[in-house]
């Protein structure tokens, strides 16, 4: 009987549920490691009856009392695992942004910064409205305007070439579509009222496609050259960027001087045509009767 404890005591304390298969191979483990043949060496064969009596002891008694309280644990043992999260995939919970940790797949080299994407929302606006001062110049016949707007197409278009002196070129883009916009207003109103424009703006326009086409020569020399030639030629663009942009400044104030008067030109009439209105609705009024006991 002591032996029968001590191997019950050993054989409680190394089994493990999760390491076997299932309980029908507890009995047949132990019952094939109980009946290996003995040791031809060994000193009589009575050495070996205890260990055969414990084994026949051992077998019932184990699963006997593994039977009732391993069945959750070896059940629960039997489900898979959860699987593992893959680094490289893209499923909803890896997509959140952590501070400090980006989740964009982009490549840092091809990444554009907030500046590079207004620029690029700046140049197609400009294309645009060049294209729409396009198509109201043919339908008008405006052959001198077209050409400006031509013009402001290609620096739009040349524009994402420039490595240097970046923003003094948006700057002086953004008075190139200021004056775009104004030239809309101009020739607009001169379509509503079936006439060209006014006599003085021809010389104003020829001194603008002047002015675009040395900046579209400049901007496109520039993008063509070595970057070395840049680098040492960034001073002299600077120089002939601001004489563009002074040019470009005398155009614009022209161009919104006439927008201006015409505003208020348009401005008068509507008044005028309100009062008119106004003083018509009270003569009817008197005629009615309505308001002749208030002294006219």
């Amino acid at each position: 009987m002591p032996v029968t404890r001590h191997v019950r005591r050993e054989g409680r304390t190394s089994y493990n549920p999760l390491a076997l298969p299932s309980l029908p191979s507890i009995p047949s483990f132990f019952s094939f490691s109980s009946s290996n043949k003995p040791d031809p060496q060994s000193s009589s064969a009575a050495s070996i009856a205890p260990s055969a009596t414990s084994s026949t002891t051992l077998t019932p008694s184990f699963s006997s009392f593994f039977s009732s309280s391993s069945t959750t644990t070896l059940n629960h043992a039997s489900s898979p695992p959860p699987p593992l999260p893959h680094p490289f995939s893209t499923s909803s919970s890896t997509t959140t942004t952590e501070a400090g940790h980006s989740t964009s797949t982009t490549p840092f080299f091809l990444r554009r910064s907030k500046t590079a994407r207004r620029v690029d929302d700046f140049v197609q606006r400009g294309l645009d409205s060049s294209r729409l001062l396009q198509d109201i110049c043919e339908s008008m016949d405006l052959e001198a305007v077209q050409i400006v707007a031509s013009s402001c197409v290609l620096l739009f278009d040349t524009v994402q070439t420039v490595r240097t002196n970046r923003t003094q070129t948006r700057m002086l883009l953004e008075r190139v579509h200021q004056i775009v916009r104004a030239l809309i207003n101009l020739c607009g109103d001169a379509r509503s009222r079936s006439v060209g424009l006014a006599p003085g703006m021809a010389m104003a326009i020829e001194r603008l496609t002047e002015t675009l086409t040395g900046l579209h020569t400049l901007l496109q020399t520039h993008a063509s050259a070595p970057l070395l030639s840049r680098i040492l030629k960034s001073a002299g663009m600077k120089d002939e960027l601001a004489q563009c942009d002074d040019e470009l400044g005398a155009a614009l104030a022209l161009f919104e001087v006439k927008t201006d008067l015409l505003t208020h030109v348009a401005l008068g009439s509507a008044v005028k045509r309100a009062k008119e209105r106004h003083e018509e609705l009270v003569r009817a009024l008197r005629a009615k009767g309505f308001g002749a006991g208030g002294g006219g």
